[in-house]
């Protein structure tokens, strides 16, 4: 019988040659994203079809503080980037750099499906450095991702059930935050506890609380989410009946919604899941808030996004082509003059 260090290193060959085989290893990802994306559109419909559609164009909305959450939430992706040049890639990577690596990446998967932008960034990553160091970084972005959608899940919960719930009975279906937290909480340590298990991710996840780098990409990483944090706060106290606290407590909620959207393979931008994971907070949360008052929010939410990244992408994106076609020019012309 098989020691149980001897299954998993049977379980990590076996990845490793599924991962090899290109062609079955994109074909099970792509299977996987359509059917999410099915799925995405089913849900979505099923909790759209009682809403009063004719109520959305009259819920106020106060557009001024919509324009001033469009600067704080765009400091989320410079803390961002400075996690990874200032922290975990100190030394090999320059914050330009890494502001290219963040922004492009996450601009392209506003518009393309599957998430097909994460391997757009991968390729962003400064000429010349090893794929192994490529793929350590993205880990460790990955993983301070992690510890922060773990804090707000966290905090989400605690204010939920402190709160004084408030639910009809035909929202009633809707209340479902309490197991969802605890389900994809138990997911969560489940994937760390796995992480564990393997030398490599081991040393990364402890790196980050050991390490001085690993501790300056949580403080950005900190930043960052604070950031992305207080925009969508501001963006629901634009709503004449949101007091301060209910947005806290909203936007508590969203933010973990949102992470995991945005971690989901389906459709661009995640549009649908997006407006669907911000009505269902809405929800959870129960009276004065409405469903159609979480679309409308849902929708303003996405907008920010899109008028954030797409011209910083654009502009990043049209930056790194022009300096990719001068290295390409300089390379030539370095081949002719050996030549000659």
């Amino acid at each position: 019988m098989k020691t149980p260090k001897q299954m998993i290193e049977g379980v990590k060959e076996s990845f490793a040659a599924f991962k090899e085989n290109k062609k079955l290893y994109n074909i099970v990802r792509l299977s996987v994203s359509a059917a999410i994306t099915v799925l995405v559109i089913i849900l979505t419909v099923v909790a759209l079809r009682d809403l009063d559609f004719s109520t959305i164009a009259h819920v106020e909305y106060n557009w001024g503080l919509f324009v001033f959450a469009l600067p704080v939430f765009l400091a989320g992706p410079f803390f961002k980037s400075a996690s990874m040049a200032f922290g975990y890639a100190k030394g090999d990577m320059k914050y330009s750099d890494a502001l290219k690596v963040t922004v492009i990446g996450n601009g392209l998967n506003l518009v393309l499906p599957f998430k097909l932008g994460e391997g757009v960034r991968l390729s962003l990553y400064p000429h010349g450095m090893t794929v192994a160091k490529r793929a350590r970084y993205f880990g460790m972005m990955l993983a301070c991702e992690a510890v922060m959608l773990l804090i707000f899940m966290i905090l989400s919960g605690v204010l939920h059930i402190s709160q004084n719930n408030h639910i009809t009975e035909e929202q009633r279906y809707f209340d479902f935050w309490l197991p969802a937290f605890f389900i994809l909480l138990g997911v969560l340590a489940a994937a760390i506890t796995v992480a564990l298990i393997f030398k490599s991710t081991r040393e990364l996840l402890t790196s980050l609380i050991t390490t001085e780098k690993g501790i300056n990409s949580l403080i950005f990483s900190v930043l960052s989410w604070t950031s992305t944090f207080i925009a969508i706060i501001l963006v629901l106290l634009s709503f004449s009946n949101i007091s301060f606290f209910t947005a806290f407590k909203i936007a508590s909620s969203v933010i973990v919604f949102i992470n995991l959207a945005i971690l989901i393979p389906s459709t661009p931008g995640q549009l649908g899941i997006f407006e669907l994971s911000v009505m269902l907070s809405f929800l959870a949360f129960g009276q004065p808030l409405t469903a159609e008052q979480g679309i409308v929010a849902g929708l303003i939410l996405h907008l920010v996004y899109y008028i954030c990244l797409l011209p910083f992408t654009t502009v990043l994106w049209l930056i790194h082509k022009a300096k990719q076609r001068r290295l390409e020019k300089a390379e030539s012309a370095a081949i002719v003059s050996k030549e000659d």
